[in-house]
């Protein structure tokens, strides 16, 4: 039995993005194992499945020791589990990884997540990361995209010579398990917007704080949440008490949940006004559940939205794009709304379904085994 290595930087992404994968891969006669770091809550949920190995990384600095003390104990755990395929996701697992396995001699496929704070905002670190980029994926053996746009960077900047490569729908979304509940246009004149994320700038949370309050004291029928993780070790995370000047009975947040659908349900659009993506799962999820959706013409989110048929297009760091953007769903009839949310489920179930990514990687991975 061939063994397969699922390597991520955060248990919760390896639950929520990848169990499905894994159960897939078990189904067709893999052993999976999965090397990500040790939460207690998501990671003991994927123990109950899979063998588990605990990795100490910092998906969000750089520190030459900390980095290097996890490069070489992935390197330990690859030669004792004597790996034969290595799935790896986000920056830091797709780089080590793959210089790992130039020593190892094990296959590498490495997922373009997204490129993050660190393309958003260039530094000598984007300098540093692109020319390890260049040099690490010699030895992929696969690269999938989850945009043409990075895919478009790699190329440009010669960071995919030799390399095969190929484009994902991002990590597509289980669409029996978000699917359309009871109609969202209610017969009330409220509607109620969610924004659903990481509460990070670059996620366009403080545009929609301002959108939310300019919009809740002109119309009082108009109703703002936010559901995602706040005061994360992200140095562009808000803080608790930024949140606090702007929350009242109009907007509204919400914590965090392991069960999205049930919240996001109530809902008659979910926002997320980023400012670069891979491929945004809250929008999948959204869209295949029939929810109309509000988000930015950035890389990534203009994957999801077609402006006008399932939700409204608004520009980058642009609150009064964004307003506008609110006040047009905000004034659609009913019939609209509606109408707006079965052509997201439509697109989603044609192009996102979660079982069109597990069959490009189980196509990948028996090509390389």
């Amino acid at each position: 039995m061939k063994t397969i290595a699922i390597v991520i930087n955060s248990s919760w992404a390896a639950y929520v993005f990848r169990f499905e994968l894994a159960k897939e891969l078990i189904k067709n006669n893999y052993h999976v194992i999965f090397f990500a770091p040790d939460d207690g809550k998501y990671s003991e949920k994927i123990k109950k499945y899979f063998d588990f190995f605990h990795t100490e990384i910092n998906p969000n600095k750089v520190s030459f020791y900390k980095d290097l003390k996890y490069l070489f104990s992935l390197y330990i755990l690859f030669k004792k589990n004597k790996v034969d395929v290595a799935l790896t996701f986000s920056i830091k697992p797709n780089l080590y990884v793959n210089f790992i396995s130039s020593i190892l001699k094990f296959k590498t496929v490495n997922n373009i997540t997204g490129l993050g704070t660190i393309f958003i905002n260039k530094s000598l670190i984007t300098s540093i990361v692109e020319l390890m980029y260049k040099y690490s994926l010699r030895f992929s053996h696969h690269v999938f995209f989850q945009n043409k746009d990075d895919c478009k960077l790699f190329q440009r900047r010669g960071m995919l010579i030799g390399t095969g490569f190929s484009i994902l729908p991002g990590s597509g979304v289980n669409t029996k398990k978000f699917r359309p509940g009871y109609p969202r246009a209610r017969t009330d004149s409220n509607i109620r917007f969610i924004f659903l994320g990481r509460l990070l700038k670059e996620k366009g949370v403080v545009e929609f704080l301002n959108a939310a309050r300019y919009l809740q004291e002109k119309n009082k029928n108009l109703f703002f949440s936010l559901l995602g993780e706040l005061d994360s070790k992200n140095k562009s995370a808000i803080s608790r008490e930024f949140l606090s000047k702007y929350t009242n009975q109009s907007i509204n947040y919400l914590g965090m949940s392991d069960s999205v659908e049930t919240v996001i349900n109530s809902y008659d659009c979910v926002v997320l006004p980023s400012y670069r993506e891979g491929l945004p799962r809250s929008l999948l999820e959204a869209c295949s559940m029939g929810i109309p959706i509000i988000t930015t013409n950035a890389i990534g989110c203009r994957e999801v939205i077609i402006n006008g048929v399932n939700g409204f297009s608004c520009k980058v760091k642009d609150v009064s794009s964004l307003i506008n953007a609110m006040e047009k769903f905000s004034n659609l009839s009913i019939e609209d709304r509606l109408s707006m949310g079965k052509e997201g489920r439509a697109l989603i179930v044609k192009k996102f379904d979660e079982s069109i990514i597990i069959n490009e990687y189980l196509k990948i991975i028996k090509r390389l085994l």
